[in-house]
């Protein structure tokens, strides 16, 4: 059983990291960071990092990822879209939320000003 975070070298990912840090506490397991592509997490992160395939959907790699690490939770960062944005760029967070098996703990990005 693990807590699967899933990141970018980004203030949101670390907020994601910490929150799913606090929960795999909770919950007595370990946390696997999913990097999203192009991304390096800082050492910051821990020690068991994962990189989702390029050649792969995002929410399609975090979901298969969370089926092979035995997530029982996976912690994910969303930020704020316009309702255009919505409608022609999808969402990986939201089909992860939508699809995945286990619960989805989200971790909103700070406002800003």
């Amino acid at each position: 059983m693990t807590v699967l975070c899933v990141v970018n070298d980004d203030d949101l990912g670390r907020e994601v990291f910490g929150a799913g840090q606090q929960a795999a506490t909770a919950l007595g397991t370990r946390t696997v960071v999913a990097a999203v592509r192009g991304e390096r997490p800082n050492a910051e992160f821990g020690l068991e990092i994962v990189t989702l395939p390029e050649h792969q959907d995002e929410a399609d790699a975090v979901l298969d990822l969370s089926i092979e690490t035995k997530a029982a939770l996976i912690v994910v960062g969303v930020r704020r879209r316009s309702p255009v944005g919505k409608f022609l760029l999808g969402s990986a967070a939201q089909r992860i939320i939508l699809e995945a098996e286990v619960p989805v703990l989200t971790v909103k990005e700070p406002l800003h000003g």
